[in-house]
């Protein structure tokens, strides 16, 4: 497994959270900070899912082993509910009517804590919550979330095998195209 390439990813993670929050601190308006929280979300979810497939298709080819790559997919899983804990604070920052459960506070790490609990909860489907998105925007985002925990546990986690065993069976199919050539 590549650290370097998991640590690039948290670093962009937070670098692009930092530029969300920079935006709301310089009074930007709220339509251009939801394009850019949207524009990040998917970017980063996009980044994380093709990198993680493709990472698969490697680890599948090298026959690497599973305990290995449930540490890679949980690496993974990290970094997207670490994504949307931070879109769901920048969300709820714009509009402190988006989400319900959460008491004002001016302590932001406490939001966090709750944001980063309620995209857990989304993650792994357990859907039950005490902080509730009221808002498109926050709607939205979780909803997106949910479509791509959906993807990430039920095509990658759970095909995995079957992934590796259809590899191995194309690698005795390419030798046996190259020997007739």
């Amino acid at each position: 497994m590549k650290y370097k390439e998991l640590i690039v990813g948290f670093l962009l993670v937070l670098i692009l959270g930092v530029i969300t929050f920079l935006l709301l601190k310089m009074k930007t308006s709220k339509e251009i900070v939801l394009s850019v929280v949207f524009l990040f979300s998917f970017s980063k979810v996009l980044y994380v899912i093709v990198k993680c497939f493709k990472r698969i298709v490697i680890i599948a080819n090298i026959d690497m082993p599973y305990h290995r790559f449930l540490l890679f997919i949980a690496a993974n899983i990290g970094l997207i509910v670490l994504s949307f804990s931070i879109d769901f604070l920048a969300v709820y920052h714009l509009d402190k009517t988006s989400f319900t459960g959460l008491e004002e506070t001016t302590n932001v790490l406490e939001e966090f804590f709750k944001l980063f609990y309620l995209s857990l909860l989304m993650f792994t489907n357990m859907g039950v919550a005490n902080v509730v998105p009221v808002k498109i925007p926050a709607e939205f985002l979780v909803m997106f979330e949910a479509i791509v925990s959906f993807v990430t546990l039920i095509f990658i986690l759970s095909d995995y095998v079957t992934l590796r065993d259809s590899l191995k069976k194309l690698k005795p199919e390419k030798e046996e195209k190259k020997k007739l050539e």
